[in-house]
């Protein structure tokens, strides 16, 4: 939804990236067309090669990989939406790459922003940048526990609950 509201607000290009192709293939693209569906946007659906959305009358959403961040190249986005950022090949690079892809200018001043999601266990990337190293406040850490999320299941949930030890 964050995307959607983005896209709506500063009607520049934004990008969303996942941890391999698959899982943008998946889970994130078919997530975003689901979320699209229900808000009743026209759109036309993400291709394969170069993986992107484009909603009638706003910019495009694109989608790439952080399994080769030395390709995160050649486009300038508003906004940048990371998940799973801890999984990618060499988290470091791409966290660099993907903050050199995020330049184009916003009406009205506003910032150009990098949303990283995941679980900030305590020892990956993903910790040590928002926590660990984050002494002048500069990056914010939103913390949520899975069941506040409204779109996870009771299901999923139960599941969860039986895998993982308290």
């Amino acid at each position: 939804w964050r995307a959607m509201h983005l896209l709506a607000r500063d009607r520049q290009p934004i990008a969303v990236y996942g941890p391999t192709s698959s899982e943008l293939t998946d889970t994130i693209i078919p997530r975003f067309e689901q979320h699209l569906d229900a808000l009743r946007w026209t759109y036309r659906p993400a291709g394969l090669l170069r993986p992107q959305i484009r909603i009638a009358g706003m910019p495009r959403i694109l989608f790439r990989s952080m399994e080769r961040p030395e390709r995160i190249v050649g486009y300038q986005v508003a906004h940048a939406l990371v998940d799973e950022w801890d999984l990618a090949r060499d988290p470091l690079l791409a966290r660099e790459r993907i903050h050199g892809r995020v330049r184009l200018r916003l009406p009205e001043g506003r910032p150009n922003t990098v949303a990283f999601f995941g679980t900030p266990e305590g020892f990956g990337a993903l910790h040590r940048i928002f926590v660990r190293e984050n002494r002048d406040g500069e990056r914010r850490l939103i913390q949520a526990p899975t069941w506040s999320n409204p779109y996870v299941t009771r299901a999923f949930l139960e599941r969860l609950c039986s895998t993982y030890p308290e």
